[in-house]
């Protein structure tokens, strides 16, 4: 990516993972927080893609940033971010995890919190060289959650339906595709 014409993996390597279970639980993930964040992006009229590229991009972003001589792969990006909108969307839904083979139930806000702070937390200990971080791209986690909040509030204060950028019409879309005269 450091190199001028390698942009588009900011974005590709959203679409990689390294084994099939990493693969399944990204899947899983993405389906499961995907339909409710494109429900709600529908009732605004908006289409989900800015918000998977924006969040993909901001992910690999937040990840070269903290480690610049590294690499990352994965969704893990883009599916965090839409749990952060799910949950700024609805704080009292309650999420299911399974962590080492334990069912935990937490509030979607809470559960936001927690993994907000397991993510700058990871982030500063890769930072400093700690292996408490492990083979997770923490700061990856970081940018998707920090792009679905503000993605949210942007939503919320209106930015997006109001100040809507030209890109996001779906009119422009489909005329561009030949769908619409």
């Amino acid at each position: 990516v450091d190199k001028p014409k390698r942009l588009h993996a900011l974005v590709l390597s959203t679409l990689s993972h390294a084994t099939f279970t990493h693969l399944a639980l990204n899947m899983y993930a993405f389906i499961t927080f995907g339909l409710s964040t494109q429900q709600i992006l529908q009732r605004c009229n908006l289409p989900i893609w800015p918000f998977v590229v924006g969040a993909a991009i901001t992910g690999s972003l937040t990840f070269l940033l903290a480690n610049p001589q590294g690499s990352c792969i994965g969704l893990s990006g883009v599916t965090l971010a839409m749990l952060a909108f799910n949950a700024m969307n609805n704080p009292s839904k309650e999420l299911g995890f399974v962590i080492y083979f334990v069912p935990i139930r937490l509030a979607a806000q809470h559960a936001l919190t927690l993994i907000l702070c397991m993510s700058v937390l990871g982030t500063l200990g890769q930072r400093v060289g700690s292996a408490a971080g492990g083979n997770v791209a923490h700061a990856t986690h970081l940018g998707g959650l920090l792009f679905g909040i503000g993605y949210y509030e942007a939503l919320r204060r209106e930015w997006l339906t109001r100040y809507r950028p030209r890109c996001l019409r779906w009119v422009v879309w489909k005329r561009w595709l030949g769908l619409v005269r």
